[in-house]
């Protein structure tokens, strides 16, 4: 079953809230540009409310998404800004969440190898996650293999 929404409506993100990530992380993260995929789900469903969904994971359990991250300037801990300073001391330069857990771990993009390689989804947990060394889980090749794996 594919993601399902409350009834509001979205918000779609706004090319100047787009732009201003992009110049946080391309310092980072050279040539820095975010999944196309990403982008279409921003432009219909940026700030909706999810319906309850998981993600099944490599070992058979199954990952709760309670929201995708938003790009609000007010950086709160639901923003993709936000989340990512509250856990930088225990993430990399590579890795810019976009979902999180009911239990606070990220669903994140993993840039490491961009531009060679594609811009893959990994989980990253934080109690497993130490000081500069962030414990991630591979999902998905691409944003939009994640979609199709949400249930």
């Amino acid at each position: 079953m594919p993601l399902q929404f409350q009834a509001d409506d979205p918000q779609p993100v706004t090319d100047a809230e787009l732009s201003r990530l992009s110049r946080l992380l391309s310092a980072d993260i050279p040539g820095f540009r975010l999944d196309a995929a990403y982008e279409e789900f921003l432009s219909r469903h940026h700030k909706q409310e999810l319906v309850e969904c998981t993600v099944p994971l490599s070992d058979d359990s199954t990952m709760p998404i309670d929201l995708f991250l938003t790009f609000d300037r007010a950086d709160g801990v639901d923003s993709v800004v936000g989340f990512w300073n509250a856990i930088e001391d225990r993430i990399n330069e590579f890795l810019v969440p976009f979902a999180i857990t009911p239990g606070n771990d990220a669903f994140c993009f993993d840039y490491e190898g961009f531009p060679d390689e594609s811009i893959r989804v990994v989980l990253w947990l934080h109690e497993k996650s130490e000081e500069d060394a962030p414990f991630t889980v591979p999902v998905a090749e691409s944003f939009s293999e994640f979609l199709q794996l949400v249930k």
